[in-house]
């Protein structure tokens, strides 16, 4: 891990300390207040399960490559709609009482016909395509369950799937490979009603992993508004941030993405 890494997971850890902090002792002086006595809460012992359907308009910038051969990316949301292949976006969430489980799946086909090489061949251009498969599972806990605030923590694990084909022009190479692996993640997220209703609710939160067990550093920030619609339906948007910074077999594979997303959630119950 690059020392650079070392503050920044610092600052992620002392964060969602705080929000732990916090949540506890809103939860212990909001529950007396209400009940008269400790621990009283919002829990709910039946199943909810949430089903999300999603679009994110994210930019890609960073550095990847295959073999010995390196190219850095450089795309817009623009670019991306304009060389997008394919994509599955979607998360799902089952809540019983206070404990919760989590699933969030991205597939995308990526190309970028404008990366300039930046080792050791000279080109005037090269065509790049990724492949990229993203899936997080985690378990979470609501430590804070309340009308005015709720406060999870979550761990889990994120699995990657990256498929890269380099064609450099000239002199006309053609390099392709594929790799897998799985990072362990930690992070929370904080639900804050606007105003008095419960139609609309603002989301922020995040995770961070890797720690050199796969990749260096894994991690993402986002922050959503969500709107109930009706009885079973939610819109939402929001913005999402995601670095990963991954070397190993000799490919590398350092890249954010970052943009607004779009969606919409249906609660089975």
């Amino acid at each position: 891990m690059s020392r650079k890494s070392i503050p920044l997971l610092l600052r992620i850890g002392i964060a969602l300390c705080l929000v732990l902090s916090l949540g506890l002792n809103a939860q212990e002086s909001t529950s007396q207040s209400r009940s008269g006595q400790p621990g009283a809460s919002n829990s709910d012992d039946s199943l909810h399960f949430d089903l999300t359907a999603y679009l994110w308009f994210g930019g890609i910038h960073g550095l990847t490559s295959v073999g010995s051969h390196s190219a850095s990316i450089h795309a817009s949301a623009g670019d991306l709609l304009s060389d997008f292949k394919f994509g599955l976006m979607g998360a799902a969430e089952a809540r019983a009482d206070r404990w919760m489980l989590l699933g969030d799946l991205m597939w995308m086909r990526l190309g970028d016909t404008k990366a300039v090489p930046v080792s050791d061949v000279s080109t005037a251009s090269a065509d790049v395509r990724i492949s990229e498969a993203i899936w997080t599972s985690k378990i979470g806990y609501r430590f804070v369950d309340e009308d005015h605030l709720k406060t999870d923590l979550n761990l889990g694990v994120r699995y990657w799937h990256l498929g890269q084909r380099f064609k450099l022009n000239p002199p006309g190479i053609d390099a392709s490979a594929s790799q897998n692996w799985a990072d362990f993640v930690m992070g929370g997220r904080v639900q804050l009603p606007l105003g008095t209703s419960d139609k609309a609710t603002v989301e922020g939160g995040g995770d961070v992993g890797g720690w050199g067990l796969a990749a260096d550093l894994d991690y993402q920030v986002f922050a959503l508004l969500r709107y109930k619609t009706g009885k079973r339906w939610k819109l939402l948007a929001g913005y999402r941030y995601m670095l990963i910074d991954y070397r190993r077999n000799g490919g590398v594979y350092n890249v954010v993405t970052s943009g607004p997303l779009l969606g919409a959630t249906y609660s089975f119950k």
